[in-house]
């Protein structure tokens, strides 16, 4: 328990901070949760990391996992983007995707790799991210009928997602 609570003191912050503001590739973090067990197993893994996340009430540690922590980093950065405060990042943000319906785009089932505009790795991460807790895939009719059309992975034209700014202006 002590040196879990060493890790979630001085390791995690630090690279909470981090993952903040710039691009922490999954290759750092798998790395970070290699040392972080090595250092609570002294070189030798004895339990799962599994059964160290889980709470205590269960038997187990209650360690943090690193993972979802900087994947809620990366949500709560787009969560930041549409509450309503002026900033520059967000004017940077939003001239990037302005393209593909500006914060529309965050309401739409859509796919990274299939949008008409270039999207810097970071925001792409963050974008990956959202995605994770916001995508679905399609099952009955109404869910298909709910769907919005601009950006819709499922939508495509030359592989790329459809995005038409003259005609969303009619709507």
């Amino acid at each position: 328990m002590g040196k879990i609570q060493i890790i979630k003191t001085f390791a995690i912050p630090k690279l909470m901070f981090r993952a903040s503001v710039v691009l922490i590739s999954n290759d750092l973090v798998k790395e970070a949760n290699s040392i972080f067990y090595n250092f609570i197993w002294n070189e030798k893994d004895k339990v799962k990391c599994c059964a160290l996340i889980s709470d205590t009430d269960k038997g187990r540690l209650k360690m943090l996992d690193i993972e979802s922590m900087v994947s809620a980093r990366r949500v709560i950065c787009l969560k930041n983007f549409l509450e309503d405060y002026p900033s520059t990042w967000k004017s940077i943000l939003n001239s990037i995707i302005l393209p593909v319906g500006g914060s529309l785009f965050l309401h739409c089932n859509f796919d990274t790799v299939k949008l008409k505009t270039r999207i810097p790795k970071y925001y792409k991460e963050c974008f990956d991210a959202w995605l994770g807790l916001n995508s679905s895939t399609p099952v009955t009719f109404n869910d298909i009928t709910d769907e919005i059309i601009w950006n819709n992975k499922f939508i495509c034209m030359n592989k790329k997602s459809v995005y038409r700014k003259d005609l969303v202006n009619l709507l």
